[in-house]
């Protein structure tokens, strides 16, 4: 099928947490039980840290409350409480799957851009089926700079094959978008996880993946 964006570009890229599975509020859940656990009565809102890698959120942290820790400790806790208690919660969102297969059917190269871990990645991506679809996964151990620096999504459209200004973004995270559009790409912003007004630099937005199929019109 013939469409107006998808005229104009040759690939998606898709960032991960919060986009293709619903997954941001465990991880925030998971910092708070860990910021508890290590002695602080009222954690921040780990919500504002959608879109920071894990080694930054645990910096700012320590920081923050002057913890006797280290970031590699701190992160060992929380991904300890995460495995254990709020792994299993996360799933696709409802749509995820259907898009992939329309853009799977249209011969439209995907990749996923994620600032969380390799091994973190593949494995969800792995249990839900999303493997087959998506040819190109580049993880935080992929690049020396992670989101909100572009170097993440310059790596991935090389991969691809496409050069930036013809590849379509697809975030949710304030970081996420200022990685995309500082690379070059066309960036649809989810507000699964930020206000619209936290995403104002994104090309456009949408609520749901049910809606960016509709804006790719598959």
């Amino acid at each position: 099928m013939s469409t107006l964006l998808l005229d104009k570009f040759e690939a998606v890229v898709f960032d991960f947490d919060g986009t293709l599975v619903d997954s941001e509020p465990w991880y925030a859940r998971a910092w708070e039980e860990t910021a508890r656990i290590v002695g602080i009565t009222e954690p921040p809102d780990f919500n504002e840290f959608i879109g920071v890698d894990d080694a930054k959120v645990a910096a700012t942290v320590i920081a923050r409350y002057q913890l006797p820790l280290s970031a590699a400790v701190l992160q060992e806790r929380y991904k300890a409480v995460f495995h254990d208690r709020y792994a299993s919660r996360i799933a696709p969102y409802p749509d995820t799957l259907a898009l992939l297969q329309s853009l799977k059917e249209l011969n439209i190269p995907t990749a996923v851009a994620s600032n969380s871990g390799r091994k973190h990645v593949l494995g969800i991506a792995g249990t839900f089926g999303m493997t087959g679809y998506i040819r190109h996964f580049v993880c935080a151990d992929d690049v020396a700079r992670k989101k909100p620096y572009p170097d993440m999504y310059q790596k991935t459209c090389e991969l691809i094959g496409h050069s930036p200004d013809r590849c379509i973004a697809i975030e949710d995270s304030v970081s996420g978008v200022a990685a995309a559009v500082s690379a070059g790409l066309y960036c649809i912003a989810l507000t699964t996880s930020f206000p619209l007004t936290r995403l104002s630099d994104a090309s456009t937005h949408a609520a749901t993946l049910s809606d960016v199929r509709k804006l790719l019109q598959i």
